[in-house]
């Protein structure tokens, strides 16, 4: 907990998603706060609560401030000792957990775990994969889903043209763009058809070109709602 709290309020420490930060915030809270409630009802179930108003904020004030030098101590303590083993025991949980979770949901997902890797985004479109059931697949490296390598020795010269002049006719439901910062070129092409399909956008995007590609998408009315790694995002249409 304290490392929790620290790392994040220092920004060391970052979350995939809001529902994961709110409830590491909670449990992080609650480890404080329970041990103090149980300690300070104990001290009045031993006095059966016939204390006088005066001694009972004199204790809760005594609590209350027994537990910011338990804080503070806890932190001097983290920052000088405990920190990086601490970090590193919290990172190896981190990734057995999420390592565990997708397995989990791989192993309930037969028919993907059978499909060739670059033929998940084909599967994905042709079979109306929900979006909420599509968010479960980041677990499993969406960073890579679908991922081609273009090689100009194999292939010669490679025609770019923008997204926008492809006149798609189906609906498109999900956009996915890793072209090594490019992404911008690639969304600027993709105006009409994003403002058309407002689809799911997944992105990579590296700090040198990430607040270029924020503008675009939030000129678009678009918001970035998950951070899937250091370098990956989805973007949903907010309106």
């Amino acid at each position: 907990p304290v490392s929790i709290l620290v790392d994040f309020a220092n920004g060391e420490l970052k979350f995939r998603n809001d529902i994961e930060q709110t409830l590491a915030m909670i449990v992080s809270i609650a480890c404080f706060v329970c041990p103090i409630c149980y300690e300070f009802f104990g001290y009045l179930k031993s006095k059966n609560f016939d204390i006088s108003l005066f001694w009972f904020i004199i204790m809760l004030a005594l609590h209350i401030f027994g537990t910011l030098v338990m804080i503070g101590l806890a932190y001097f303590l983290y920052e000088k000792i405990f920190k990086y083993p601490t970090r590193f025991v919290r990172g190896v949980l981190y990734e057995i957990f999420y390592s565990l979770k997708g397995f989990i949901f791989m192993q309930n997902c037969d028919e993907i775990t059978k499909t060739a890797k670059e033929d998940w985004v084909n599967f994905l479109i042709e079979n109306k994969v929900s979006e909420e059931t599509f968010a479960k697949i980041k677990d499993y490296n969406i960073s890579n889903i679908g991922g081609t390598e273009l090689n100009k020795a194999k292939w010669g010269q490679i025609k770019l043209v923008p997204l926008d002049s492809l006149s798609l006719k189906r609906k498109i439901d999900v956009i996915k763009i890793d072209v090594e910062e490019s992404e911008a070129d690639v969304l600027i092409g993709a105006t009409k058809t994003i403002q058309k399909n407002k689809p799911l956008i997944i992105i990579e995007s590296f700090s040198q070109n990430k607040a270029m590609i924020d503008v675009i998408l939030k000129e678009l009315k678009y918001k970035q709602i998950e951070q899937l790694t250091d370098t990956d995002f989805i973007y949903k249409y907010i309106g």
